[in-house]
């Protein structure tokens, strides 16, 4: 009798205790779930040893939240999605810039080899602005033609300016490209560097620059070369660094290569009359547009 009255006690103990043990995992369960439905869904970054827990961390395996102690600083943590590039491992880069020539007729200053001709001698600024204008009217122009034109330009400058010789930046717009052949789409700038003759080509516009042909090194020129000089300038080669031009102080002038940094040497504006002497080492250029 009395193990039996022993074994009942012990029954009633095992069920008061399995009892108690279910009403605490209820408690403990409401708890955490309260617990969640309170914590914002952000990620929260603070100062001290405690570590970032993130909303996925909490929704996923119910964990309890450490508490932020009180001297922390609070602040919310926002990312940024990385670019992505479809079809690509890589970011696509620039294209090349591609080579730059226009279809220019040439001609030289001394058409047909007169050269003693102080009107030819002299005549790179009319045979540059006349190539141009050939550009701009999509016409060729013979050797003929050109020494014709050439002639019909320095006398009208002799009769109207008092000088064929050679002519500044400045007066060949005004004195050949606007008084002669009354074309107004053509200005000077000054201060100027070969990024800035590139840029005007860019857009679809020729350049004439004066230069110091010294500089300038041409083979094909008498030496020591011509120090009053214009270039007509109708494309540029990024491969080589090097601009194109039609250059006519030398029947050899056609499509004739400088390198940009043997060009921007050379570049110098120079005054208007008979070979005066440079007093202002300016850069400057002619920019045609059609």
């Amino acid at each position: 009798m009395k193990n039996l009255n022993r074994d009942l006690s012990n029954n009633m103990a095992v069920k008061h205790l399995s009892y108690k043990a279910i009403l605490m995992l209820v408690v403990t369960f409401a708890v955490v779930l309260l617990t969640i439905r309170r914590t914002e869904e952000k990620v929260f970054i603070w100062s001290g040893d405690s570590e970032v827990i993130p909303s996925s961390a909490v929704e996923d395996t119910r964990i309890e939240l450490p508490r932020l102690p009180d001297n922390a600083s609070l602040e919310i943590f926002e990312t940024t999605p990385p670019q992505v590039f479809p079809n690509s491992e890589t970011p696509p880069s620039n294209p090349s810039p591609k080579k730059i020539l226009y279809n220019v007729p040439f001609l030289s200053q001394a058409p047909t080899g007169k050269w003693y001709d102080a009107r030819f001698q002299d005549g790179c600024e009319e045979a540059s602005v006349l190539m141009a204008m050939r550009w701009i009217e999509g016409k060729t122009i013979t050797a003929q033609e050109a020494e014709k034109e050439i002639i019909a330009i320095s006398e009208f400058e002799q009769k109207t300016f008092g000088t064929f010789h050679d002519t500044s930046v400045q007066d060949t717009v005004e004195h050949i490209v606007k008084g002669y052949f009354k074309y107004d789409n053509a200005n000077v700038q000054y201060d100027i560097t070969p990024g800035d003759i590139q840029k005007e080509l860019e857009v679809g516009h020729l350049v004439i620059v004066p230069a110091n042909g010294q500089v300038l090194d041409n083979p094909y020129y008498t030496p020591p070369g011509p120090d009053h000089h214009m270039v007509l300038i109708i494309g540029y080669d990024p491969a080589t660094d090097e601009f194109i031009t039609n250059d006519p102080g030398t029947r050899h002038g056609k499509s004739f290569r400088y390198p940009a940094s043997t060009l921007g040497a050379a570049i110098r504006d120079y005054p208007t009359g008979d070979h005066k002497p440079v007093t202002e080492d300016r850069t400057a250029m002619i920019v045609v547009k059609k």
